[in-house]
């Protein structure tokens, strides 16, 4: 769920950011802002996200308040992306399925390299 969010969260900004605040529809923003803030950051949600207590506190206060914004969710991509960097990719790292995979890599360059000796020759 984590890289899945902060997917979202960058085609939310691709889709928003590039227009001046008098160029979009609020209504529309905060629209799709509810939707992502249903998807990751409610208690009922399935794809529920490990954020800080205050960053979820925040949100709800500005959803609460329509103060939405095309950043709203940039402190939440923050913390997850640290999350990602530093617990996530270390372990996804360490796992047999990318270390199979490594291997698999490295055996199919060692091919290759083979093969293409071989032409030359």
């Amino acid at each position: 769920e984590n890289i899945v969010f902060w997917r979202a969260v960058e085609n939310f900004k691709q889709k928003w950011a590039h227009m001046r605040e008098n160029e979009y529809d609020k209504e529309r923003l905060a629209s799709t802002a509810k939707i992502l803030y249903s998807q990751f950051l409610t208690g009922s949600c399935l794809m529920e996200l490990n954020i800080s207590s205050t960053i979820r506190d925040n949100l709800k206060k500005s959803f609460e308040s329509g103060e939405i914004s095309v950043y709203i969710f940039d402190p939440a991509q923050k913390e997850i992306y640290n999350l990602m960097k530093n617990d996530s990719f270390p372990r996804f790292k360490k796992s047999r399925l990318c270390l199979r995979f490594v291997k698999a890599i490295k055996k199919r360059q060692v091919e290759k390299a083979a093969e293409e000796k071989k032409r030359r020759n």
